[in-house]
């Protein structure tokens, strides 16, 4: 039983135009008229060279997100997202997942507030971000996945305007996931990366070529709700 697509229900949240973001369950095709009355392609038109690997995934701009393991334990060798909530964002459920990644975003949006020359707050916000990528985003398990996916699109809100700071560490689990067999995940990926791109704005240009590239694939997907989404 999946929810129906209504964005606007989804969650309860302070900033109203975040609202709709973690709606990727439902089946139903998306489309500019429930992107909030946006409009127009998310991306301008401008490309800046980058060095890319045959994959699409980002070389030498971005560092591979497995590189990111100092960072995955805190300083007591615990992880940063608790087990519980750690067991919510990869169940079957989409409303246990949702709501895990409520809790990742309450918790991004603390440590932001603290700013990102904060001692604490930067390897905290890295340890979030190494565990979706690691032990999610490349987890056998395709719920795992999709968990991963929606947790990395829950810290890009939280981090809201100093988003543009982790797009390195929070853009290669999403490209990924772009060439995943299963297409649900797939189409978590295309979500995921609209509500990045949604608070990066103009700082997500960097990337454009791999973007654009993982994009392409997409548009040409076999399943229907992948590729209109």
């Amino acid at each position: 039983n999946q929810p129906q697509h209504h964005h606007n229900n989804m969650m309860q949240q302070p900033t109203p135009v975040m609202r709709q973001q973690y709606n990727v369950e439902t089946s139903a095709p998306v489309s500019p008229s429930n992107r909030n009355n946006d409009g127009g392609p998310i991306i301008a038109n401008a490309v800046v060279p980058a060095k890319t690997t045959p994959t699409g995934i980002l070389h030498n701009a971005i560092p591979n997100h497995q590189q990111n393991s100092n960072f995955i334990k805190n300083n007591t060798g615990e992880s940063p997202i608790q087990p519980m909530v750690q067991r919510a964002l990869g169940d079957r459920s989409y409303d246990k997942r949702k709501n895990a990644a409520l809790e990742i975003e309450t918790m991004i949006r603390t440590y932001a507030a603290r700013g990102i020359n904060d001692a604490t707050a930067y390897p905290m916000i890295m340890s979030v971000i190494g565990v979706l990528s690691k032990d999610f985003c490349t987890s056998m398990n395709a719920n795992y996945r999709k968990g991963g996916l929606i947790g990395i699109a829950a810290v890009s809100i939280g981090l809201m305007s100093i988003a543009s700071n982790y797009l390195d560490h929070l853009l290669p689990p999403v490209l990924l996931c772009f060439d995943d067999p299963e297409s649900r995940v797939r189409y978590y990926a295309c979500e995921s990366l609209y509500n990045i791109v949604k608070v990066a704005r103009t700082h997500i240009l960097k990337y454009f070529n791999q973007i654009f590239d993982g994009l392409c694939k997409l548009f040409a997907d076999v399943d229907l709700n992948v590729k209109n989404g």
